[in-house]
């Protein structure tokens, strides 16, 4: 057992934890918390509502050619598939110490946050009406990317327990 002898003793104590922590892998620990998140995002899809549990409202707009009976954010699967993983605009990078993961989908944002665009093509209503290219619109906020707090909690508990068993690797 180690004990610290008054406060001089915290200094070395923390600087040789922190070395430690430096030295240690969470790559797996990190690939499970993104394929937890392809899968949580997949949920978002499927379900039609985001992290808060608030329902998308249905689409209002669609591109020409796009099918009628689409889901709200999934007319052509690009939003989707980058965030399930499976798509060109997935952002996925895991090191040792860190991931990012993501869309890279530009129009994201836009159904994300809402607001008001001028549109680059020929749109037509959900009801028949249209809209020209260079026309106004407005997109209500669809939240699809986030976490839920119990969300963030199993990739800290996941990450915590990845410490201890590197910290001790006999009580495997």
């Amino acid at each position: 057992m180690q004990t610290v002898d008054g406060y001089e003793e915290f200094d070395s104590l923390f600087s040789g934890l922190g070395r430690q922590l430096q030295d240690m892998d969470f790559t797996e620990a990190l690939q499970e918390s993104a394929n937890e998140f392809r899968s949580i995002h997949a949920g978002y899809f499927a379900r039609e509502a985001g992290p808060s549990g608030t329902s998308w409202p249905e689409w209002m707009w669609k591109r020409r050619g796009a099918a009628w009976d689409h889901k709200t954010l999934d007319d052509t699967g690009r939003l989707k598939e980058s965030l399930t993983g499976t798509g060109p605009d997935h952002i996925e990078e895991i090191t040792p110490h860190s991931l990012e993961w993501g869309t890279s989908v530009p129009y994201s944002r836009n159904h994300q946050f809402g607001g008001t665009f001028v549109t680059t093509e020929l749109l037509i209503t959900r009801y028949g009406g249209r809209k020209p290219e260079g026309s106004f619109i407005t997109i209500p906020p669809r939240e699809h990317v986030g976490l839920r707090d119990s969300d963030v909690d199993a990739v800290v508990n996941r990450i915590a327990d990845a410490v201890l068993e590197q910290f001790m690797p006999a009580a495997k």
